[in-house]
């Protein structure tokens, strides 16, 4: 009955039956659906329950990196709902997310980015910030007359 609803496109549906936590699991990592965020969160916590049973690095870095995904889909929806397609469009083809690519190409029609073609593109992020080496000059502050009473 299991392997009949998830051939059937049912995951979600066949999870609630099956008790081996592996297999929970993978149910959880794939069935995925990033149209019902409310379900996607749902078997991200299915998920996080059965890694903390079997709780083997294998499974951690599974469960790491379809949360990354899920939330590039998270990054891409907000970009949509905002009214930037053509953010949202390109944020989607270089995280790898083509079938949410091919909905809002559909949907921006003949005013798709075009995008250049590189080896491997680079992902949409922040730069990051300069971090301060301990090298600077430290300049001596004296308390004043005023501060002496203070802590």
């Amino acid at each position: 009955m299991i392997a009949y609803l998830q051939q059937k496109g049912f995951p979600e549906v066949a999870l609630h039956f099956v008790k081996d936590e592996r297999t929970r699991f993978n149910f959880a990592l794939g069935s995925g659906n990033f149209s019902k965020l409310s379900n996607t969160n749902r078997n991200i916590q299915i998920a996080v329950a059965s890694a903390k049973e079997i709780d083997e690095k294998d499974h951690w870095y599974r469960l790491g990196v379809e949360a990354l995904r899920q939330g590039n889909a998270e990054r891409v929806k907000i970009l949509e709902n905002a009214g930037h397609l053509p953010l949202a469009y390109s944020t989607a083809v270089i995280h790898g997310l083509h079938d949410i690519a091919e909905l809002l190409a559909a949907e921006l029609g003949d005013n798709v980015p075009v995008l250049p073609k590189v080896k491997s593109p680079s992902l949409l992020l922040p730069p990051t910030p300069i971090i301060c080496g301990g090298d600077w000059p430290l300049l001596r502050v004296t308390r004043g007359i005023f501060e002496e009473g203070r802590g």
